[in-house]
């Protein structure tokens, strides 16, 4: 057998095999009434009724409408060492203006309800920098200025956020990058 043969096939024999094996784990067991209550009217459903696959791809250059949060987290670096940073969660809700408006037809918009976040160092001076860069605006808006009481306060709200998209070379993805926002409404 040739190698380009059996490489193609080792996959597929793999994937038979673990197909087959859930197969047995999971035998069809009969659900209890209120196991079947889990599932809602889900029997109704058709198949445009289920939600569109979430994207956690960079929005459009452009000015967007989205919902904020803010929460404390800590996360491993490269070291293994434990890092405490504020992870912004925005949660996309609509397109206000597109950057390249003429291009506006080949652009992907996100789903509704898409989220994207970002993470923020609070040991050094880039993930300070950058956080205080998005907390000014909202402070000046709310004339709240304590960072904490800030970011409890703004949880929810929909805010205005301009994005532009960025070239990540070492790990050879886009990414977005927010230069501004505000308070919608």
């Amino acid at each position: 057998m040739s190698k380009n043969l059996l490489a193609m096939l080792i996959p597929s024999l793999f994937t038979n095999f673990f197909v087959m094996k859930m197969a047995e784990d999971s035998k069809a067991e009969a659900l209890s009434d209120e196991d079947m209550q889990l599932f809602g009217n889900f029997d109704e459903w058709d198949v445009t009724d289920l939600e569109e696959l979430p994207s956690f791809d960079p929005w459009p250059n452009g000015a967007h409408v989205a919902t904020i949060e803010f929460n404390k987290t800590i996360f491993e670096n490269s070291d293994k060492q434990k890092v405490p940073a504020i992870r912004m969660v925005l949660t996309y809700v609509s397109t206000e203006q597109l950057e390249d408006a003429a291009a506006a037809e080949e652009v992907k918009l996100p789903n509704a309800e898409d989220t994207y976040s970002f993470l923020y160092q609070i040991q050094n001076e880039f993930g300070q920098g950058a956080l205080r860069k998005l907390l000014e605006p909202l402070a000046e808006a709310t004339g709240i200025t304590k960072t904490t009481e800030l970011m409890e306060h703004v949880r929810g709200f929909t805010v205005l956020v301009v994005t532009k998209q960025r070239y990540d070379k070492k790990n050879d993805v886009q990414r977005m990058n927010i230069t501004d926002i505000q308070l919608a409404g």
